[in-house]
Formats: structure tokens, C-alpha cells, sequence
């Protein structure tokens, strides 16, 4: 039987199948590791302070789901963007990084303009641009946009407390690569959205030692 078509349903609940697994696992996890799709094993707490609500999200849980938002967007172009790139938690801090080292800091920066176009790019700089990094991009010269995951409080639902910065953060991503501007959910929403989250890279997941 053919499988039914993907369609975009952001609010949709948790498959019970897929809650029923995840919450299992949490049961009867002793000490289990799982291999989240980043050739790094995580355990059940990892997957706990995914769901927790208030509780910040460390690289590896934003990386985790940025990969499924990069395979939804691969499986279903017609659903998300197909000229989008997902970009992963680590390349706002090599942006950072690969500005301060070209600018100086304090009075070593230049006053003057700086190009971009003037400037020598190493290997492994290029490596993001021409699509390599992270896994599932295209080259930027293919792609109308590029996603940046990093929170700047601009136009977007912002969390009441601390803690779901990097939430908030993953659920904009999702609707920008479905090429959807209108973000319809709140801090309140925080809850259920954490935990599907953590049942969908669950459910993307395998159990280390069976790779």
C-alpha cells in the first residue's frame, strides 16, 4: 500500500505509537546508549533535559534535530524549501570566530569596510560554502537562503523564562524551512513541543552498539 502524502502539520500530536516507544525507553533504560544520527552516544538523560521544559538545550540536541529538519527537507521538496540550507549549532560560533580572526579585536580592527571578496579562504572554511558541512547541503551557490540557528529576539516567539532559547530556536527553523513565516505557537506551547521534539530524534535514533 502507498504510503500517504507528507504534509505540513506543525501541530499535529505525537504518533502513540512513537510516544508509547520513547516512554518505554525511559522506563527501562539502564544505561542504554543511543546513537542520535551524530555518531555520539547519548543516554536517557541527554533525552530527558531535551523534553524538560526551562531546561537549555546543549549543541548536540539542537544538531540532533537540525538533521531531521535537513532528511524532511531531502525526502519532502515539495513540502519545505528545496533551495534552503540548514546550517548546524556550531556555525554562528565559527562565524564569530572566523570574524574575529579576520577583524582583530578592540584597536586592531581596521576603521575602514571590509570585503569579504578580498579575503583568502581556507579548506576548511570552504567546506561549509561548498555544501559539505554539515551533512545534507547543498553548495550556497544553489540555494536561495541560508539558515543560521542562533536566537537574535527578532520577529519570532520569545521564551518568558530561561531555558528554551534553544527550543524556540529549533521551532523557527522548522517553519522557515517549510518556507512558512507566521509562527503560530508561544511559550506555553513549550511543553508538548519539547517532548515531540525528543520523541522525533528518539524515534531517529538506534541503539549504539547495533550501528
Amino acid at each position: 500500500m502507498p504510503q500517504p502524502p507528507h504534509v505540513w502539520a506543525p501541530h499535529e500530536l505525537i504518533d502513540p505509537d512513537h510516544l508509547a516507544a520513547y516512554q518505554a525507553y525511559k522506563r527501562n533504560s539502564t544505561g542504554e546508549l543511543r546513537d542520535v544520527d551524530l555518531h555520539l552516544p547519548v543516554d536517557v538523560l541527554w533525552f530527558h533535559r531535551f523534553q524538560s521544559n526551562f531546561m537549555e538545550l546543549e549543541d548536540t540536541h539542537m544538531d540532533a534535530y537540525l538533521k531531521i529538519l535537513r532528511k524532511r527537507q531531502r525526502a519532502f521538496p515539495t513540502v519545505y524549501g528545496s533551495r534552503i540550507n540548514i546550517l548546524d549549532s556550531q556555525f554562528y560560533s565559527w562565524l564569530c570566530n572566523y570574524w574575529d580572526r579576520k577583524m582583530g579585536s578592540g584597536s586592531d580592527r581596521p576603521r575602514t569596510g571590509w570585503s569579504s571578496q578580498k579575503q583568502k579562504w581556507s579548506e576548511e572554511d570552504l567546506t561549509v560554502v561548498r555544501g559539505q558541512l554539515p551533512l545534507g547541503n547543498f553548495p550556497w551557490h544553489n540555494v536561495d537562503s541560508v539558515l543560521i540557528p542562533c536566537n537574535l529576539g527578532h520577529r519570532v516567539p520569545q521564551q518568558d523564562t530561561g531555558g528554551n532559547c534553544g527550543a524556540h530556536t529549533l521551532k523557527v527553523t522548522e517553519y522557515l524551512a517549510a518556507n512558512r513565516d507566521t509562527f503560530d505557537w508561544s511559550e506555553t506551547d513549550m511543553t508538548t513541543i519539547r517532548e515531540k521534539m525528543a520523541v522525533e530524534v528518539f524515534c531517529n535514533s538506534k541503539d549504539w552498539y547495533s550501528r
